[in-house]
């Protein structure tokens, strides 16, 4: 059929935009006057989440790509890094300087415990789009701060440790603040928990939940390893009792803490068992540590403040875990094993 039968020499182009012009004319005229004019579906980047956004399976959970974090996540990355290292490196040099004897000795240790710790949660945290994660490690850099001023104040006072107390307290508070904005903002997008269970809110609340419990749980890890340094090392020589106790007891934690890290996720009840029965273990012993502090707390008031308070912290911690861990375990077999391991 030629052209001349569709109106002489209009063009194909010309009769389709026609066409288009009357239909839409047609559902102009059927169209209720006085209804608005329909709007488009809403899209992944109306909701700020970004479209190109990746989600893969890591040994330790969800994560996104290194390619999909900001140039302020980078920013806050790359600050954080060099502030630990720097503060790491001032360490490593004191701790040349100084005997095993000297309370300088532990402080450098658990300062570099602690560093560790750091790197792992200023990583883990933006990578997995983790609030509560970035909150710990604001804490742990207040805390990182507070040791670094006692540690000045009440012991050994030179150039090195100056300087390193010095940075701190100027570089601490800017960090802190950068990390809680990066923290509120994953807290109110919540981009990774939509992007790993979906947009059910009931799978969000109780994936956030997981998340958080296992933060904490790190969290724990941390004060732990804290307290058996200050408490391995503040003693010239420990009894045979307490080498046990420090032996098993490190050992137990570290399982205590793989346990509830991947057994949590799969729902496993009779692990759960297990991580709850050995969870008040921890708090019995530290509880004695702390009444233990009284026996050099006068020779050394600088490590017994600071053990002290890292018990404290760390008792507060492990009740949050245990919080932590019941708000898990209460939502078995809500379906979110099925959507993590889809």
């Amino acid at each position: 059929m030629d052209s001349a039968s569709f109106g002489g020499t209009r063009s194909l182009s010309t009769l389709e935009k026609e066409s288009a012009d009357r239909e839409h004319e047609s559902y102009n005229m059927i169209s209720d006057p006085g209804e608005p004019e329909s709007q488009p579906p809403l899209t992944f980047a109306d909701l700020g989440i970004p479209t190109s956004e990746h989600v893969q399976d890591t040994v330790i959970g969800k994560s996104r790509s290194c390619r999909d974090v900001t140039w302020n996540e980078w920013l806050y990355i790359i600050c954080m890094l060099v502030s630990i290292l720097v503060a790491a490196g001032f360490t490593i040099y004191r701790l040349t300087k100084v005997q095993l004897n000297d309370p300088d000795f532990t402080f450098c240790l658990v300062l570099l415990w602690n560093a560790v710790f750091c790197v792992w949660f200023v990583l883990d945290g933006i990578l997995r789009e983790r609030p509560s994660e970035i909150f710990i490690l604001s804490i742990a850099t207040v805390i990182i701060t507070c040791y670094l001023i006692v540690n000045y104040i009440a012991g050994t006072q030179n150039e090195i440790k100056l300087s390193r107390m010095i940075a701190a307290c100027v570089l601490s508070p800017l960090l802190v603040l950068f990390g809680l904005r990066i923290a509120w903002t994953y807290h109110v997008s919540k981009r990774l928990i939509f992007r790993v269970v979906g947009a059910n809110e009931h799978l969000q609340t109780l994936y956030r939940n997981l998340l958080t419990f296992q933060d904490f749980l790190k969290f724990d890890l941390q004060l732990g390893g804290s307290m058996v340094l200050f408490i391995v090392l503040s003693f010239d020589k420990l009894l045979v009792r307490e080498i046990v106790i420090l032996s098993v007891g490190g050992a137990v934690t570290i399982i205590w803490f793989i346990l509830g890290y991947f057994a949590m996720p799969k729902e496993n009840k009779i692990l759960a068992v297990i991580f709850f029965l050995f969870s008040p273990a921890e708090i019995a012993y530290i509880c004695y540590k702390l009444y233990d502090v009284s026996c050099y707390i006068n020779s050394l008031k600088g490590l017994a403040g600071a053990t002290i308070a890292c018990g404290i912290i760390a008792l507060v911690v492990r009740f949050l875990v245990i919080v932590g861990a019941i708000l898990v375990v209460k939502e078995f077999k809500q379906g979110l094993k099925e959507k993590l391991n889809s």
